[in-house]
C-alpha cells in the first residue's frame, strides 16, 4: 500500500463522513478506486498511525486534520479523476466530493 493510497482512503473517508450515513469498506473502496481488502489494510495502517478508527470506519480528530492537509489533497486529485468517470458512482455525491469543488482543486 502506497502513501498515496493511504491519503486517498483518508480523504475518501472524510468525504463520505460528511454524508452522515454508515460507511463500509465496499463503499469506501468504490469511492477510492480500491478493493475492500485494500481499504481494510489501509484502515488498519491509518488506525496504527492514530488517524482512523478501523472498527467504526471513521476518522479521529488527528485524521481529520491530516485529511485536510495539502498532502491529502494531492492524493485527492486521483479521487477527482475517478469521480469524473461517468460510471464511478451510482448515486449523487455530496458537493464536497464533486471534482469541480474547490476542496479538491487544492
Amino acid at each position: 500500500m502506497t502513501n498515496d493510497d493511504l491519503y486517498l482512503v483518508l480523504y475518501s473517508l472524510f468525504i463520505l463522513s460528511r454524508e452522515n450515513s454508515p460507511i463500509d469498506a465496499g463503499t469506501l473502496g468504490r469511492l477510492a478506486g480500491l478493493s475492500p481488502t485494500q481499504v481494510g489494510r489501509a484502515l488498519i495502517q491509518l488506525e496504527r498511525a492514530g488517524l482512523a478508527d478501523a472498527s467504526r470506519i471513521r476518522l479521529t480528530m488527528t485524521g481529520l486534520a491530516v485529511a485536510l492537509s495539502p498532502k491529502a489533497k494531492a492524493g485527492a486529485r486521483r479521487l477527482a479523476v475517478a469521480l469524473a468517470h461517468p460510471l464511478a458512482h451510482a448515486r449523487p455525491l455530496p458537493l464536497a466530493a464533486r471534482p469541480d469543488h474547490s476542496a479538491i482543486d487544492g
